[in-house]
């Protein structure tokens, strides 16, 4: 693993930026560029903190997909069930909006 020297970042580099729309709007999320590789041929599991919809996901496992990435799976903290019906996504807490 690269050592960072003290006081300096990392330059911000980014792979792929997915516009898309959530439940209340638009919204961007920016896949980084990975470190001396590709995502070609990597695999990757998403976690994400709320599933409401699925989009953000949906989105994230798509250009993942594109870029030649594997996705083994996907989990969240919680899952509002009764905006998203998808009572099979792996979650810590399933919710409803009542």
């Amino acid at each position: 693993m690269p050592v960072r020297k003290e006081g300096k970042l990392p330059p911000s580099t980014v792979e792929a930026k997915i516009e898309y729309e959530k439940e209340y709007g638009k919204d961007i999320v920016e896949l980084p560029k990975l470190v001396d590789t590709t995502y070609r041929d990597k695999s990757f599991y998403i976690i994400d903190d709320i599933y409401a919809t699925g989009n953000t996901i949906e989105k994230i496992k798509e250009t993942i997909k594109k870029l030649g990435g594997n996705v083994l799976g996907e989990g969240v903290i919680l899952n509002i069930v009764e905006l998203n019906h998808n009572e099979n996504v792996f979650s810590l807490i399933d919710v409803n909006e009542e």
